[in-house]
């Protein structure tokens, strides 16, 4: 069986938030959103370490846990790599996962571990099911793209460590700013494998996502 570490991200400010207190230390449900998914990682007990890449100011959020802890950088990418350098590990493969989604469900985790494997990298996502069209700078409409082909992308996401690594390399030669975590092993031309998740996964991004997402953790446990 493969050895697995994840790196979880909790450095950002959250300015489209509007507070003075980033959206992953909101209260959300009796404790911060940040919590709720590591206590779901703390409890498959398939990591050799869990990294929280956090500012130190909130380090003693998660004092009660197991876990060890890196800098955030300017970009997610730095703040992936501070935390892949944090490990001590020499594991097969990294999990990494946006700590402002709470809800992802063990289900989901264990989909991506199980079935990511095979490939050099994967990333739960879902399918789009509207239509999205492509448009010039002018916004005037250059394409209809197949909404079939088109997938919104979602944390965690697994990697190989090998992979990574090589990524991290080759976005500093090319000084490459990268919007997702394996987006490091599509610049490799590594294959990336999408596993649809349809189970709600939504990102804590405004005050408004914060209710949605408390009406769905409500209405879940009453279900």
């Amino acid at each position: 069986m493969p050895k697995f570490s994840a790196i979880l991200l909790s450095g950002g400010i959250g300015s489209r938030f509007g507070s003075h207190i980033p959206k992953q230390y909101q209260m959300l449900n009796g404790k911060p959103v940040a919590l709720h998914s590591l206590e779901l990682f703390l409890k498959l007990e398939c990591f050799e370490e869990i990294v929280i890449v956090c500012d130190p100011y909130y380090q003693n959020l998660f004092s009660s846990y197991s876990v060890k802890f890196a800098l955030p950088g300017k970009r997610r990418q730095d703040s992936l790599e501070s935390g892949f350098n944090a490990l001590n590990s020499r594991v097969d493969f990294i999990v990494s996962h946006d700590m402002a989604r709470p809800l992802v469900s063990e289900n989901a985790l264990l989909k991506l571990i199980k079935e990511g494997i095979k490939t050099p990298a994967a990333t739960l996502g879902k399918k789009i099911p509207f239509t999205i069209k492509k448009a010039s700078p002018a916004s005037i409409v250059e394409k209809t793209l197949q909404r079939e082909l088109i997938w919104e992308i979602q944390t965690p996401q697994l990697i190989q460590s090998d992979v990574l690594s090589e990524g991290f390399t080759l976005a500093k030669k090319h000084n490459l700013t990268l919007t997702d975590d394996v987006s490091l092993a599509e610049i490799l031309d590594k294959k990336v494998t999408l596993i649809e998740n349809l189970a709600p996964n939504p990102k804590v991004t405004t005050p408004d996502d914060l209710k949605y997402v408390s009406y769905l953790m409500q209405n879940q446990s009453l279900s």
